[in-house]
């Protein structure tokens, strides 16, 4: 049964807050809609920034003959990158670990995910809790999902609703996008992106991808409107049935940045373990 998309695939649609042009104030100085989503790798193949909550991680297509799987991600990711800003400072990343449980239907799968993420230099902790819903219809694939998210460092929380909708050809190539809103900054984020699926040989598949992202009141102290653009490459080994290893590359570019925004040009990679049982 293989993974699929999530654009938000991308490893920019994860935790936190990220780029910035200036290094991006500490976790615990940040306010309401700076926080972000899961971290993770990006399109984790037939896999998340990356990626947030539960709509970039690893989730399956429903299967009626298996009833129960459950996912379990552990990553690494060189900076903590979200909504094309710089998460934390200093130059350390994140860890982070990711567990997803599903029930297949016929029309869908049901799924709820737990996800915990730490700074490696920064004194950075995030949890985040899940619940949702996955279902395909007129060849796109969808998701709608709920997640609380919690900082301990701060005390700060936030409760986030996402939809994703992603379609792809038979020749690998693809398309997605996702949007999702904030309660506490009441305002929305959201990305859309293209992809392409290369199969190099028996197991192992690169996907180029690039992504806009659009802010709408989700990152309270950057303007609304286009907010940056992004590209990634990934490579995805199937090591076995269970175990699938990925690496990454990716780079943002600020959109229309103003006077004292952390938006900023990027760099970093990143790579993930998922396991399924």
């Amino acid at each position: 049964m293989a993974a699929r998309h999530s654009i938000v695939l991308l490893p920019w649609l994860a935790l936190g807050p990220a780029p910035g042009l200036a290094v991006a104030e500490p976790a615990a100085d940040l306010g309401a809609g700076d926080h972000g989503h899961a971290p993770g790798g990006g399109h984790h193949h037939h896999q998340r920034p990356g990626g947030a909550g539960p709509l970039v991680q690893p989730h399956r297509h429903g299967d009626a003959a298996r009833p129960l799987d459950v996912n379990l991600t552990l990553g690494v990711d060189s900076r903590y990158v979200v909504e094309g800003r710089d998460a934390l400072p200093g130059e350390g990343g994140i860890v982070y670990t990711n567990l997803v449980k599903h029930w297949h239907t016929d029309s869908g799968s049901c799924f709820a995910e737990l996800l915990g993420a730490a700074g490696w230099e920064a004194d950075y902790e995030e949890w985040n809790v899940a619940a949702g819903y996955e279902w395909e219809a007129g060849g796109l694939a969808f998701a709608l999902a709920g997640t609380w998210l919690w900082f301990p460092e701060d005390g700060q929380d936030d409760v986030e609703a996402g939809i994703s909708a992603e379609w792809i050809h038979d020749s690998g190539f693809g398309i997605a996008g996702e949007a999702y809103w904030s309660f506490e900054a009441e305002g929305w984020f959201g990305e859309a992106g293209v992809f392409y699926e290369c199969p190099l040989c028996d197991g192992v598949t690169v996907v180029p991808s690039l992504v806009l992202g659009v802010n709408q009141g989700f990152v309270a102290d950057e303007h609304d409107g286009f907010n940056h653009v992004g590209a990634q490459l990934e490579g995805i080994w199937a090591v076995s049935e269970v175990l699938e290893l990925t690496v990454y590359g990716a780079c943002v570019a600020p959109l229309d940045e103003e006077a004292g925004e952390s938006l900023r040009d990027l760099c970093w990679a990143g790579g993930s373990l998922v396991w399924s049982f």
